[in-house]
């Protein structure tokens, strides 16, 4: 229960009342004995520590989850993804090769089981990991493929081209400070694009 809450939390972007709940799941399946749902706990942990730029704890809390689901005998693969997918996460501002290795390991794994949420959302960590690197014709490569439908990028109004780039940096960007990107659109009209941010 407290992992849901806590997942209903972190989607609304309300990262210290995640962290309340995970903190709470994380107790809760230690006294139980339950050391997957402490690794997932952990996962979570690390993802709100990313949240709110405490990356040496996200971390440590990414880390030790990876080491509980590996030496787990009933790891299944969501749950190596579960917990590889935040060490990708941490290790973005510490280290961004090996933030690399783990994604791609994590996006192995997706491709491998066909968990395509999953494959999304590493694919757009990776695209991340490439723009930071100034690698762009990668990060536009991971950027297309995280797209359903394989549309990624439309002529602009004066026929100008795009990258596919621009909404996946917006929605990076919006994220650190904790708002996310609004859109209404209107066949044949167009779409209004905003955000807010607080002072």
């Amino acid at each position: 229960m407290y992992g849901s809450i806590a997942y209903l939390y972190s989607s609304m972007l309300n990262y210290e009342q995640a962290e309340n709940y995970y903190i709470k799941m994380k107790n809760a399946c230690s006294e139980m004995g339950n050391t997957l749902g402490l690794a997932h706990a952990l996962a979570g942990l690390s993802h709100s520590k990313v949240q709110k730029n405490e990356y040496d704890k996200a971390l440590e809390y990414a880390e030790e989850a990876y080491r509980i689901t590996v030496s787990h005998p009933d790891a299944q693969p969501r749950n190596s993804i579960d917990a590889i997918k935040p060490l990708a996460s941490a290790w973005r501002y510490h280290d961004i090769d090996k933030a690399l290795k783990y994604a791609e390991e994590a996006l192995a794994i997706a491709e491998e089981y066909d968990f395509p949420l999953h494959k999304s959302d590493v694919l757009y960590e990776i695209s991340c990991l490439h723009y930071r690197q100034g690698n762009y014709a990668f990060a536009e490569r991971a950027a297309s493929l995280q797209r359903m439908d394989g549309l990624y990028s439309r002529d602009g109004a004066a026929g100008e081209q795009g990258s596919g780039l621009g909404l996946i940096v917006c929605r990076e960007m919006l994220a650190k400070h904790g708002t996310t990107l609004q859109v209404e659109s209107e066949e044949g009209k167009g779409s209004r694009f905003w955000f807010e941010l607080s002072c």
